[in-house]
Order: C-alpha cells, then structure tokens, then sequence
C-alpha cells in the first residue's frame, strides 16, 4: 500500500473516532448497572443449553413502527451525494439506513426491573416464566474485549434506554448538533457522513410511546459502527469525493478494510441466519448476574439449579411476587 493510500485510511479512522469523541461530551446517560429481560421457561432453557444471548437485527424485527422517526434536524441536511465521473445522486442516509438495519446492528431488548407486571404478561409467559438479570459492565467489558475498537466507541452506542419522547430525541440532537458542525467546518464536509451515521443509528433507540412506553426498554447493541463508516468512504472515494490521485485504489483500499472488519466480528460473534432472521450471539455466563422466578410460574430453585448444571447458585435465585 502507498504512503498516500495509507494517510487516508489513518485520517479517515482519526475523523470517525475524533467525531463521535467529540460528540460524547455533550452526551449525559447514565447506564443502569444491571438490566433485566422476561422469556419463557423453553427460551430460558435454549439459552443455558447454547449458553448465548441472542441480538438480531432491527429488519428482523416483526414490529413496523420500528426506525421510523424522523428528526426534525434532518430537512437542514442533505443526504444526496453526487457521483462525480456520472453525475447520479445517491441518498447515502437511505445508504447507510439499510446497511444498519440489514447488516450491522444487533439488538437484544431489556428492561430496568424485574418488577414489571406489563412484561411478566407479554413477554414472561403469563407470569410462568423467568427474568433474567444482566450485568450492563460486564456485557460492556465482553464487547470491548472482543471486538477490535469498540473500546473507543461511547457506552452509550452499546446500551442505551429507548426514548418514547419524540421531542426529546430532537432536543438531544439540536444539542449535540454543534459538535458535528465544528468537526465539519475542519473536515470539509466529511463530518457530515458521521452525522449521517449517527441520526439512522440513533433510530434503534426511539419508539413511539402507547403501548411501548410500558416496556421501559433498555437495548443491548452491537454495532460494528466503524464497518458501516468504511463502507461509506469507500463509495466516497469511489464516487471522486476524496483529494487523491488513487480514487479507485483508495475505495478497494477502504473497501478491503471494510470486508476484513465486518467478518471479524460477525466470526467473533458467531453470525447466524436461517428463514425467519440474523442474529450474533454473546455467552449468557459472562453477562448473567442472577433470575427471577414468575410470580405464576411452578418450577423451584432447585430445578434451575439443576437445569443449568449447578451454574446458577440458589443464592442468585429470586421469587417475583408481583400481582398480574
């Protein structure tokens, strides 16, 4: 690879990473410590058999009200980048859009209490079920140990509470839209493709509020967010948007990274897709902390000791008796 080829791919890497850190400081969530998710008896004991924690992604979802806000901010901002050697328009937020909803984001859904009578119905088999305890730190820790890069990227782009707050979102976003205008003035409109990045994967994060607000939703995330934004200066390149001598050679480079990547975490995370989904899967006795037995539900501690082989000590083993 040239040198030329080289200073790319590293100012590239310098302006996605140096964005979003620029971004995070604007950012106030505070993460809960622990996060709780309802299944069913069967579910739970899949998930011990495979030891994993299944997160699919968002176009799996059966729910069409997923992904569908629009922030106010966006009609300031345009999404159509022109191909320089043929003159086509191309909508890279419809571009980066599919890509995270098809490809590179992966969700799996929680809560913030194994108290909630809402969920014990619909999602804790009418009470008969079992709520299982997640340890946010340690499911933070297991990304940033797996994953090339995800140290760098922001809690909150790996956990994050669903707003059902429309005005807040857009609130949120004319709040850290300063940040991205800065990067850009420097940039000279490379920002711009983060921002991008970052209002379509902001979209994992709102639902609208009847009857989802009841959820209280937190939402694990894996998002290989670096993949998506090599993918893009790939097209960039390849659509005469960079200063370079080399645009072919630069968007195969960026490209070449972009394929690398993306296989190492789906390999990492073992991908998998059959009819109905895709889905990564990360091991449930790193993250699980302790389970909460249905306020309806028949089996004892001692058979989920049992069924999970002893792993799961009757000391972490709680009784819900909330009233459905």
């Amino acid at each position: 690879m040239t040198e030329e080829l080289e200073g790319q791919l590293n100012t590239a890497r310098n302006i996605f990473f140096g964005v979003l850190k620029g971004i995070d400081a604007s950012v106030k969530i505070k993460l809960p410590t622990h996060v709780y998710h309802y299944t069913s008896w069967d579910s739970f004991c899949s998930m011990i058999e495979t030891n994993s924690v299944r997160l699919h992604t968002t176009s799996n979802f059966t729910d069409s009200l997923e992904r569908k806000h629009i922030f106010s901010i966006e009609n300031r901002i345009s999404g159509t980048i022109t191909d320089k050697e043929t003159g086509e328009n191309h909508d890279l937020a419809a571009i980066i859009n599919n890509e995270l909803s098809s490809h590179h984001v992966f969700i799996q859904s929680n809560t913030t209490s194994d108290k909630n009578a809402y969920l014990w119905r619909n999602y804790g088999d009418q009470g008969k079920g079992i709520c299982l305890c997640f340890s946010t730190k340690q499911y933070l820790d297991l990304l940033n140990e797996t994953l090339t890069d995800f140290e760098l990227l922001p809690d909150y782009l790996k956990c994050c509470y669903v707003s059902y707050n429309n005005e807040w979102a857009d609130r949120f976003m004319e709040m850290i839209f300063p940040a991205i205008q800065q990067a850009n003035a420097q940039l000279g409109n490379a920002g711009y493709l983060v921002w991008f990045f970052f209002l379509e994967y902001w979209r994992n994060f709102i639902k609208v509020s009847d009857p989802y607000e009841a959820e209280s939703e937190v939402r694990f995330v894996v998002s290989d967010n670096y993949s998506i934004f090599l993918q893009m200066c790939s097209l960039l390149a390849k659509w005469g948007h960079f200063t370079t001598c080399q645009p072919i050679e630069l968007s195969e480079a960026f490209n070449k990274q972009y394929i690398e990547r993306k296989n190492q975490i789906h390999t990492k995370l073992s991908l998998s897709e059959n009819n109905k989904s895709k889905f990564v899967s990360i091991p449930l006795d790193k993250i699980l902390h302790s389970v909460t037995i249905g306020p309806n539900a028949s089996f004892t501690k001692s058979e989920i000791s049992i069924q999970t082989n002893g792993k799961i000590k009757k000391s972490r083993i709680n009784k819900s008796f909330v009233m459905l």
